[in-house]
């Protein structure tokens, strides 16, 4: 029964935003009322994506509280995520409802001098291991690879006034920054949008999955 009930919110849900999409807001001088509930619809949905934080924020203390009792391998890291989050939502809390200089400095030190530092640590990361994949990537051993390591060297080259300086005597037309140019907004932008594409239509057909309930990891158990 659990079952059905979701599959059929979710199908009437869907089905909502179908028709409103697609239906004029009057047929034959006649409203549909289908705009009308636009707006409580996104709040609802504002208010059950708010209610999903919080059960996954439930499912997270679940998780790393059971690894703190039993003393799991890296329950320190549990212990911190614990300690880090207790210590943001005061932060937050008291810096919206009770300002005072204090409050403003302690939020400052957890969100300037600690989060962002973080994040910006982690996406430094990242960062290095794409360059590494890159690197992998772009061995010359097929003509495909061929292509992206000259397609790389050329626009790197076209940004940086070393490149205009090595071809500036070729015409205007085959010098490095109007070939890198092309290459950034021509060539790239069709491959791209050729990409984008594909994804879209493969969300699409996700979207149809879930909203007619033929997604089978989506199932309740």
């Amino acid at each position: 029964m659990k079952v059905k009930i979701v599959k059929i919110i979710t199908f009437l849900g869907g089905l909502y935003y179908f028709l409103e999409f697609v239906l004029p807001e009057q047929i034959n001088g006649h409203s549909t009322y289908l705009s009308s509930f636009i707006v409580p619809m996104g709040n609802l949905i504002m208010v059950l994506g708010a209610f999903a934080v919080g059960l996954g924020l439930i499912n997270l203390s679940i998780s790393h509280g059971k690894k703190i009792k039993k003393l799991k391998p890296g329950w320190i890291y549990s212990a911190a995520f614990f300690i880090a989050m207790f210590a943001m939502i005061i932060a937050c809390f008291t810096d919206t409802y009770h300002p005072t200089s204090l409050v403003k400095r302690f939020y400052g030190i957890l969100f300037t001098y600690m989060y962002m530092p973080i994040g910006a640590t982690i996406f430094s990361l990242l960062a290095l291991f794409m360059v590494t994949s890159a690197y992998r990537a772009m061995r010359v051993k097929t003509l495909e690879a061929t292509v992206m390591v000259v397609s790389a060297c050329i626009i790197m080259l076209g940004q940086v006034p070393i490149g205009l300086w090595m071809t500036k005597a070729l015409p205007p037309v085959i010098q490095l920054p109007r070939v890198s140019a092309w290459l950034l907004w021509i060539a790239n932008t069709a491959a791209y949008r050729a990409v984008m594409f594909g994804i879209y239509m493969g969300m699409i057909a996700m979207a149809l999955r879930i909203w007619l309930s033929l997604e089978k990891g989506m199932e309740l158990k």
